[in-house]
């Protein structure tokens, strides 16, 4: 059995001269002309007057008329319409700080409170002046209304004492809101609770922090990265996963389980795939086992490495991962 044509998901691109040469050329176009910074001054205190399409004029005078009304919805999106500029509306901060205070007076909306305390804290666009108190304020009323962002940005400022007194029995408390609806999140689900994304890492790890690699405090001293000629520690991860697949093709079920795993697991760079994860266990699996169940091999290096395989498809079996749901098929897995 083998997996599917994607064996590294999206690391995909056809072989021979033609197919590799598609394949920089589609990622150079999207890297000099899909990849380019937007053009809006995020410190812009005037407002754009550039001309509305047909389409999102028609929008925004229905928006304004419902606004009128006092209508939260109208006033929600005009305001996420000009603070984000979606839909190619033109960015104008003062209009947004008006519309997100109108909706806080109107109905205490915790979303819309959170943005006038954002806006409060850092002055974006010249809207408003700068304000630490009215911030923490309107985060304070937007976090008892279950506000996720502002139970965050309420915590850290009495953890830090930012416009208030350091006070670590408020910061645990609002810190602790949170952590209940990520337990709850964790917990709801299949059985096991949701599959989380086991990769932390540092912003910094990208390029070495804010001077570069070596020139950053994250990344000198005893920051620095001290991984020997024969670590893979500066492999890039299409890297890892190619020579992954070159081994797994020449019959190393190690890496034929390694890449199982990677694709069953996701990382930040590759989304999870778990139809290709089974492919890749049950290469593994049926390594050692017939579909009877007997064994094919007295291998005891095979052996482990396909438990390991099966404990992942019984787990896929009974979370429903990739296939249908099935108890009974997981604990025939599991069994193995």
């Amino acid at each position: 059995m083998q997996p599917g044509r994607n064996r590294l998901g999206r690391f995909e691109r056809t072989s021979g001269f033609m197919g590799t040469s598609i394949y920089y050329a589609k990622e150079a176009f999207f890297f000099l002309f899909m990849n380019g910074p937007r053009s809006d001054d995020y410190l812009q205190t005037s407002s754009d007057e550039r001309k509305l399409s047909k389409p999102l004029a028609e929008a925004v005078r229905l928006l304004n008329r419902a606004a009128k009304g006092q209508d939260p919805d109208a006033l929600f999106l005009l305001a996420e319409l000009n603070f984000f500029g979606n839909f190619t509306h033109p960015r104008n901060y003062k209009e947004a700080f008006r519309r997100y205070s109108a909706l806080a007076s109107v109905n205490g909306n915790s979303s819309a409170q959170h943005m006038v305390g954002f806006m409060h804290a850092t002055g974006i666009g010249g809207a408003v002046g700068r304000d630490q108190a009215k911030a923490l304020t309107y985060h304070t009323f937007s976090a008892l209304g279950g506000n996720t962002r502002s139970q965050m940005t309420v915590a850290y400022r009495h953890h830090s004492g930012i416009g208030t007194p350091r006070n670590c029995n408020e910061a645990a408390y609002f810190y602790k809101l949170v952590a209940d609806k990520a337990v709850a999140y964790a917990r709801s689900g299949p059985p096991g609770g949701q599959s989380l994304q086991k990769d932390s890492y540092r912003i910094a790890d990208e390029n070495g922090g804010v001077y570069g690699e070596g020139a950053s405090v994250v990344s000198s001293g005893v920051n620095a990265n001290k991984a020997g000629p024969s670590s893979d520690s500066h492999a890039a991860f299409d890297d890892v996963l190619e020579y992954l697949d070159l081994m797994s093709r020449k019959g190393d079920l190690k890496a034929t389980f390694s890449l199982g795993r990677l694709h069953y697991e996701g990382s930040r760079t590759m989304k999870r795939n778990l139809k290709t994860a089974r492919a890749y266990f049950r290469i593994v699996a049926r390594k050692y086992w017939a579909k009877d169940g007997s064994v094919l091999t007295e291998d005891n290096g095979i052996g482990r490495v396909a438990s390991k395989a099966a404990g992942y498809l019984g787990r896929m079996l009974l979370r429903g991962e990739g296939m249908e749901q099935s108890f009974e098929k997981a604990l025939v897995w599991f069994k193995r």
